[in-house]
């Protein structure tokens, strides 16, 4: 093994997330309404017949081309989902890396819809089923919310006396997250939901309010 051919092919490389087998990106736009200035979350609902998650509530965006930005998959991803070209959404900024226990990664982006851009919403039927949006004072709170524990299974086979170790050894506790959120008859679980609690403690952090407007 040649250590200085090495390090020197290593000198600049970007690093990457450890055991991050599928990555994403996802636009979390705000619409403001002109009405009454409030601002309000853009969601879709999965189409009934793609393969993953077929009729669930999500934010526009999807895999990471290789070779592509994670900023410019979630554009292309909600244009191609939603039809809203990117000369009408305003990025804000990325948020923090949403990275679960099942091997993906999703990479988040604040943005918001610029005048026209809610009214272009042409949804494809392939991938989308429908969309809305919810007022950001309807996200306070999560309709229900629990920290579980994640059950962890050995193999037969782990070698415990060689590590020195017994069934009865005090492994660090994994734990889960269920967070819903339901507004009239739309329901917001899973990753989508987390998300949606991250950018609501995003929010108030900044604003200092409980809510944002």
């Amino acid at each position: 093994m040649d250590i200085e051919k090495i390090f020197g092919l290593a000198a600049h490389r970007a690093p990457g997330i450890q055991d991050a087998e599928r990555l994403y990106a996802v636009l979390i736009a705000l619409n403001r309404d002109e009405r009454t200035g409030e601002y309000s979350v853009l969601y879709e609902v999965r189409s009934d017949t793609i393969d993953a998650q077929p009729g669930e509530v999500c934010f526009p965006g999807g895999h990471i081309e290789p070779g592509e930005g994670a900023l410019g998959c979630a554009l292309r991803e909600t244009q191609e989902e939603l039809g809203i070209p990117p000369e009408l959404i305003e990025v804000c900024c990325e948020l923090d890396t949403f990275h679960p226990s099942c091997n993906i990664v999703i990479r988040p982006f604040l943005a918001r819809l610029l005048p026209g851009a809610a009214g272009a919403i042409t949804p494809s039927p392939d991938e989308v089923k429908d969309f809305f949006f919810v007022p950001l004072s309807e996200l306070s709170e999560p309709y229900y919310s629990r920290t579980y524990p994640a059950v962890r299974v050995l193999p037969k086979d782990f070698p415990y006396e060689m590590i020195g170790i017994d069934e009865r050894y005090g492994w660090r506790s994994i734990t889960e997250e269920l967070v819903v959120y339901r507004y009239k008859e739309r329901v917001i679980w899973g990753f989508t939901a987390l998300m949606t609690r991250a950018l609501m403690r995003f929010l108030s952090s900044l604003s200092g309010e409980g809510g944002a407007t």
